[in-house]
């Protein structure tokens, strides 16, 4: 299983390491000894432990460091691993610690870093996860294609593009656009742009903006329903136009459908569109604490996924104006 796992991990000259809950030591062992020039860290809150860890890395005169930490608090700046893989069991863990495992995780991973978390617990499900810290999004030519391949000519037609209209315009998440009513539209007629309270993750509100493009989109929509059923998007299966609340799994088929249709990349999900809407605000100069608030992340830690955009703006930035140019030696 190790052989695999390092494998997957797939290091780099020069990348850094960090063995979440490394134990005794012996992931860290055999990848260091497998990738000499990576540097590595493990941690682990048992003192025990990072003992034995210890002793075996000082036999093998590998070097490695050692830390005792709890997972759920990382002793690291930002951004500050190429990969990080663990162990752990974490189906074992309470939901809460979890969670904050997961952002610590997310957290210290660079753009584009890699997490394995190797289940041992389970070993037929090898890798039950595998994260990156790089996040997929469609640039505005995807998006435009993606919108385009809709020709909205009946009601199904016109609701699928306000549907993707609504999801590019606002972030939502697919749960809070499912969750959508009629009612919350009731007044639009004379508008041009509608802002709207939804409760999002965790019961939080937020208020999200729809454009002059997806409004009127709802609007066609809403015109052309006979139903009286009291959710926004419906899958209109009744004979009489009439049908009920369209499921996540609709619209996710939905998404997919005219990805797949526009040519654009097979993993574009509901999802996908609320990262492009990010990415779309942080290319215009957004800063990431209004990215936090459109899309209601209760931390900026969550948020701070996004800074493969900022990061790459800086570097372009840095490539054009201080790339010693005007130096004469």
């Amino acid at each position: 299983m190790r052989e695999k796992t390092l494998q997957a991990l797939a290091l780099r000259r020069n990348e850094k390491l960090l063995d979440v809950g490394c134990g005794t030591g012996s992931l860290l062992v055999e990848a260091k000894q497998t990738f000499p020039a990576v540097k590595m860290i493990g941690i682990d809150i048992d003192p025990a432990m990072l003992a034995r860890a210890r002793a075996k890395i000082t036999e093998k005169k590998l070097d490695v460091s050692l830390k005792q930490a709890s997972i759920d608090a990382l002793p690291f700046a930002n951004s500050s691993f190429n990969a990080v893989v663990s162990t752990l069991m974490f189906h074992h863990l309470p939901t809460k610690t979890k969670r904050k495992a997961l952002q610590e995780i997310y957290r210290v991973l660079k753009p584009r870093g890699r997490f394995l978390l190797v289940d041992i617990g389970r070993p037929r499900d090898f890798l039950t996860k595998t994260f990156t810290g790089a996040i997929k999004f469609l640039n505005l030519d995807q998006i435009e294609k993606l919108l385009n391949a809709i020709t909205p000519k009946d009601r199904i037609t016109i609701r699928d593009r306000a549907i993707l209209e609504s999801l590019f315009s606002t972030g939502l998440r697919i749960a809070e656009l499912v969750a959508l009513n009629t009612e919350q539209f009731a007044n639009i007629k004379d508008k041009k742009d509608f802002e709207l309270s939804v409760i999002g993750k965790g019961g939080n509100p937020r208020t999200v903006y729809f454009s002059e493009r997806a409004l009127g989109y709802i609007k066609k929509y809403l015109s052309l329903r006979n139903s009286k059923e009291k959710s926004l998007f419906i899958n209109f299966r009744d004979k009489d136009g009439t049908g009920s609340r369209l499921t996540s799994r609709s619209i996710e088929r939905i998404v997919k459908k005219y990805a797949i249709l526009a040519g654009i990349p097979v993993f574009t999900t509901p999802h996908t569109l609320r990262h492009s809407y990010a990415t779309d605000l942080l290319t215009q100069g957004v800063d990431l604490r209004s990215i936090q608030e459109f899309l209601g992340h209760k931390n900026i830690v969550t948020t701070q996924i996004y800074t493969h955009v900022t990061n790459k703006r800086l570097r372009d930035i840095h490539r054009q104006f201080h790339g010693g140019k005007n130096l004469k030696s």
